[in-house]
């Protein structure tokens, strides 16, 4: 019996390419493919996936955040991340916080598949070595960082001094989702602060 995956995705073109490249190996049997984090959680229940293909820039939750829960409901199931963003930071926080896999969108065609067949295995797959990976500079990593809608929408609140309160009202969120919210713009922009955060965020043109 060929082990199960999940390819989540929020472009159709991707998600295709990435379903097209699986099933032509055979190695592997695709379960669902999935645009959105709630698809992907109800997904998961009837479907009970051996490895999750996992993007982190979606439009509606931060890839970042969907990881986080697959971590700690979803322990059993390994997770590759498949991205464009080609960031030394983003591949150590995943690398460090249990990810099975890190595959770059602009690498060979088959790499998705040597990654798939060496996580089941139960290796792990990284480009190179998490430290040792070669990144042109820190504009090049900043220009790789991508926001999602709710990311930017508070950005803006925070510049005009909103509340996390307020802020939550405007998303129709929790205030906890707003906090975690806040938690991903300080990681993206590697500041220790609002007042840093803002100041970042205003360089690199994000408000």
């Amino acid at each position: 019996m060929r082990p199960g995956i999940i390819l989540l995705d929020d472009h159709p073109l991707i998600l295709r390419s990435m379903k097209a490249i699986v099933e032509m190996d055979g190695a592997f049997e695709i379960l669902a493919t999935c645009s959105s984090s709630e698809e992907l959680f109800k997904t998961i229940e009837t479907k009970s996936p051996e490895i999750i293909v996992l993007d982190i820039s979606l439009p509606d939750v931060d890839g970042f955040d969907i990881f986080a829960k697959l971590r700690t409901f979803h322990p059993h199931i390994k997770t590759i991340i498949y991205t464009m963003h080609r960031v030394r930071r983003y591949m150590e926080h995943f690398h460090q916080n249990g990810a099975d896999g890190y595959v770059l969108k602009s690498g060979e065609l088959g790499e998705l598949v040597d990654a798939l067949k060496l996580v089941h295995k139960g290796e792990r797959y990284f480009p190179e070595s998490v430290t040792g990976m070669k990144v042109k500079d820190d504009d090049y990593e900043d220009n790789q960082i991508q926001l999602t809608d709710t990311e930017r929408i508070t950005l803006k609140a925070l510049n005009a001094n909103r509340s996390n309160k307020e802020i939550a009202e405007r998303l129709d969120i929790s205030i906890n989702e707003v906090i975690d919210i806040r938690k991903s713009l300080l990681f993206k922009s590697n500041a220790v602060s609002t007042r840093e955060l803002l100041e970042y965020a205003k360089n690199k043109k994000w408000i």
